[in-house]
């Protein structure tokens, strides 16, 4: 009789265990799996989201296209604010908007032949004709007066599987649409870093040193498509053939992941927002613009 209650009892204990183990797991797992519905998709582009970028203040974000289409967006009720067409396409497309948000400087490069112009986001009109250069950029930046935009310049051997420095900066007069290149200045030789993806580690945090680690920049290098760094370094995300997957530095693991069965296969335009709450990207197969929570 001892023996039957003892056993029993051992049986009642190992099922309560499992049954505590099962719900400690399923509690764990959904910690660890944060929904992926979009808070909200952007309708509006026809063609391949080139480039994606938020404005300092985090109200706007904007969106280029592989026809040329900017589209700027509120982030308050993500309603389009403005849509027009710059008249350029390009393989390698980057945006900037000032720090006052009246400007967009709008940088494309196809088989190393570029240009670089500066618009004014009131009336969509460009401030004068484009600017030129041969071989390709990154970090590009606008004046609050619109009338100049920078970009670090690098030709195609200088750019290696270990982190090197661009050699030369660009400056974009957007009245004149003149070039001028030049040494970069030592001050902003840390900020001009070029790897193997493109601009992965351009900007250093304004905090100073990267809380970014040794394996979380190699699995930005060696991503297979695009990444991209929050400008703190806190967050970064990295995308291949299948998916896109957001990344806190120093984890081992994504905080999301977007898998290729929802349409992400192979997105190109993605960003982060300053305030780290929102993370866009593109479904290449619809052409919208998919926005989630972060935080």
């Amino acid at each position: 009789m001892f023996l039957k209650k003892t056993r029993a009892h051992l049986c009642v204990t190992a099922i309560a265990i499992s049954m505590s183990l099962h719900a400690s797991e399923t509690e764990a797992a959904k910690l660890a799996s944060p929904a992926l519905q979009p808070i909200k998709t952007l309708k509006g582009h026809e063609d391949y989201t080139m480039a994606i970028t938020f404005s300092p203040t985090g109200d706007r974000m904007l969106s280029i296209d592989e026809r040329g289409v900017l589209i700027v967006w509120r982030t308050k009720d993500w309603k389009q604010e403005r849509s027009f067409k710059i008249g350029e396409q390009g393989t390698s497309v980057c945006i900037a908007i000032s720090n006052n948000g009246k400007y967009v400087a709008v940088c494309h490069e196809v088989y190393q032949v570029g240009k670089a112009r500066v618009w004014d986001l009131s009336n969509g009109k460009p401030l004068g004709p484009p600017a030129g250069f041969v071989g390709y950029f990154h970090t590009l930046k606008v004046s609050n007066d619109g009338h100049t935009a920078t970009a670090y310049h690098y030709k195609p051997d200088e750019i290696l599987d270990k982190p090197a420095h661009a050699k030369r900066k660009l400056t974009f007069d957007a009245i004149k649409g003149k070039t001028t290149i030049r040494p970069v200045p030592e001050k902003e030789k840390t900020m001009a870093t070029v790897g193997r993806r493109d601009d992965w580690l351009a900007k250093t945090p304004s905090g100073g040193k990267s809380p970014l680690t040794d394996k979380d920049r190699d699995r930005i290098k060696h991503s297979e498509n695009v990444s991209t760094v929050h400008p703190s370094h806190r967050l970064y995300a990295v995308s291949d053939w299948n998916n896109a997957k957001v990344y806190p530095s120093g984890a081992d693991k994504p905080l999301m992941t977007i898998n290729s069965k929802e349409g992400y296969a192979w997105p190109w335009g993605m960003a982060f927002s300053n305030d780290e709450r929102f993370f866009a990207v593109e479904d290449r197969t619809t052409h919208n613009i998919e926005v989630f929570r972060v935080k």
